[in-house]
């Protein structure tokens, strides 16, 4: 559990999708990260920030670059970071920290006095999705990462990519709104963490679920031009960053 300051301004994001060669996602991003270092006292990323992690190295000479320099540079500077692991980028958490990021697994909860919201990537709320949940099965096990870790990066590269391009085709061929929020497990959640709200992400779309009193509430996904997130408070509200 992260204890927040009465006055402290957090905003909430994820689902950027950097990919390793746009740079014009990369930028927006920047931009994105510069408004809330000057708006907010911290920053939560809900996961997916990059569309593949395969380490730093990869990391500093692609579109990443600048990014990863970017909160390097806050961390340094005592600006919070905090990471929550999504189904893009689970597998760097070590190297992640590594950056200054505070990274946490599946969900964090934030207090403010007696208020709690519980951040999550999302994934895990998703009704009906078995293909994902014997994707997430095998990635997440001991023996996949054990192996993706041993191998050269070369090959990393080439497993992330396959991973991606057969999400992709999965999503071509299926609704956008095929698999609905798990509303009563997202409830469940946030009644074991005495939570009224729970914010995630994942489907790329807004929609806002209240059940037994308790809020959950969806990030939209990025584009090009438009960063939403969300700013913690008594009760969170959505906003959009859009660079001038």
């Amino acid at each position: 559990m992260v204890e927040l300051d009465p006055t402290e301004r957090v905003w909430v994001t994820g689902d950027v999708h950097l990919h390793p060669s746009d740079s014009v996602r990369a930028e927006f991003f920047l931009a994105f990260f510069r408004a809330a270092r000057e708006a907010a006292d911290r920053l939560v990323l809900l996961g997916d920030l990059f569309d593949y992690w395969i380490g730093p190295a990869h990391a500093r000479r692609c579109a990443y670059g600048p990014v990863v320099a970017a909160i390097e540079s806050a961390t340094s500077d005592g600006f919070p970071v905090d990471f929550v692991c999504g189904n893009r980028d689970f597998l760097g958490p070590g190297e992640l920290s590594s950056l200054g990021l505070t990274v946490h697994g599946d969900a964090v909860v934030y207090a403010r006095g007696e208020r709690r919201t519980v951040v999550t990537h999302g994934d895990l709320l998703v009704a009906g999705d078995r293909s994902y949940k014997r994707y997430r099965r095998v990635v997440r096990s001991a023996l996949f990462r054990f192996g993706y870790w041993l191998v050269p990066s070369f090959v990393r590269l080439a497993v992330a990519q396959l991973l991606r391009g057969a999400s992709r085709r999965k999503l071509a061929k299926v609704e956008p709104l095929a698999f609905p929020v798990d509303v009563e497990l997202a409830s469940a959640w946030q009644s074991e963490f005495s939570a009224e709200e729970l914010l995630m992400g994942h489907l790329h779309r807004e929609e806002v679920h209240t059940r037994e009193g308790r809020t959950t509430r969806m990030l939209p996904g990025w584009t090009d031009d438009t960063g939403p997130h969300f700013t913690l408070g008594p009760e969170s509200t959505l906003e959009e960053f859009r660079e001038r």
